[in-house]
This record gives structure tokens, C-alpha cells and sequence, in this order.
């Protein structure tokens, strides 16, 4: 009848669904197909930046973007102020914290956050080890995570008691926690020496 919405099928539904996943996927395939054609060509321009951040935040994974992007700094940073720097690196700062909720044990995006700060002028450790703590609070076993947690602690040279302190904190809330006893065992010979020397001795 006149005036009514034509109400699709299940089936209908199911073919939409379809052709709209398909044209994704094409459209994903080409944007690929485009970066790594840049990256080839040298190409670093506003699309490769763009393209890159796009398929990053839809697949996080893909080591070969990441890549991309550190041949890109590696071009521009030479070539802009302290300031543009920061505000460029801070940028992918973000955008790899956007990934890491898409995949928290991903090596390529913790990687490539280690390589960000250590190109900051200014890095902020702090927040880098509060990040850690919201990580670590999503899944305590995230070795990934615990890993990058070294790095920011031993770069900033942030107190081993603090982070002896930390452990006992995590394996209190699960005495289970491989990952805690680890970084525990670690830390043990520069909190406690006198301990692990005795206890070499006694051996």
C-alpha cells in the first residue's frame, strides 16, 4: 500500500549486511594497497599520514604501518621545531593509546610507543606509568605491558622500592600472578642486596 515503509526481509537484511561488509573490505584492501605503494615511492605526504592513522585504528597489527610512520618521523622531525616535534609525537602518542584499547597485547603498538618516547624532547614518564597502571588494571598478566613498565621506570630512574612496593600490590590481589612475581624477582637484588647475598651464600 501507498504511504508504507517496505520493510526488508531477513534475508534482504542478511544480503545488505553482506554487500556493505564486502565494499569495507574492498575499500580497506585498497587503502592498504595505496600506503604501500607511498611507502615504496618514498612518498611522505598528508595521505600516507593519514591513510596510515585510519588503517592503524582499524587493524593495529600491522607492523608494516607502524614502520611507515617511523620512516616518516625520521624525515620530518629534522626539518620542524622542538615544538612541532612534540606536538607531532604526542599526536601518535594518542593514537597509539586508541589501539592499545583495540588490542592491549599487541607488540607492535607497545613497540612503537617506545620508540615515540624516546624521541620526545619532553617525555612525560609519569603519565606513561599511570598508563601502565590502567593496563595492568584491564589485565595484570598483560606482559606486553609489564615489559613496557621496565622501560618507562628505567628511563625515567624511578625508585625500585616504589616498583617493589607495586608487585607486592599485584600478587597481594592475585598471588597467581606470573607476570608480578617476574618483575618482583628483578627488583629483589637492588631493594634487598644483603638478602640476595645471603641467600647465594647459604646456596
Amino acid at each position: 500500500m501507498h504511504g508504507r515503509v517496505k520493510v526488508r526481509t531477513p534475508k534482504e537484511q542478511q544480503e545488505v549486511k553482506q554487500r556493505e561488509r564486502a565494499e569495507k573490505v574492498k575499500a580497506y584492501h585498497a587503502a592498504i594497497e595505496k600506503v604501500y605503494a607511498k611507502r615504496e615511492e618514498q612518498l611522505h605526504d598528508a595521505e600516507a599520514w593519514k591513510l596510515t592513522e585510519k588503517l592503524l585504528l582499524q587493524n593495529p597489527d600491522i607492523s608494516t604501518l607502524w614502520n611507515f610512520r617511523r620512516e616518516m618521523f625520521e624525515k620530518l622531525l629534522p626539518n620542524v621545531s622542538e615544538d612541532q616535534q612534540q606536538k607531532q609525537l604526542n599526536g601518535d602518542l594518542l593514537l597509539v593509546e586508541h589501539c592499545l584499547h583495540n588490542n592491549p597485547k599487541s607488540y607492535s603498538i607497545w613497540l612503537h610507543r617506545r620508540w615515540v618516547m624516546g624521541k620526545l624532547v619532553k617525555p612525560d614518564w609519569e603519565r606513561e606509568r599511570d598508563l601502565c597502571n590502567l593496563f595492568l588494571k584491564y589485565d595484570e598478566r598483560n606482559f606486553h605491558c609489564w615489559d613496557y613498565r621496565r622501560f618507562v621506570i628505567s628511563s625515567a630512574q624511578m625508585l625500585a622500592e616504589d616498583e617493589f612496593a607495586f608487585t607486592y600490590d599485584k600478587i597481594t590481589a592475585n598471588f597467581s600472578n606470573y607476570s608480578a612475581w617476574h618483575y618482583r624477582s628483578k627488583l629483589l637484588p637492588v631493594v634487598r642486596p644483603a638478602a640476595c647475598v645471603l641467600s647465594g651464600e647459604e646456596g
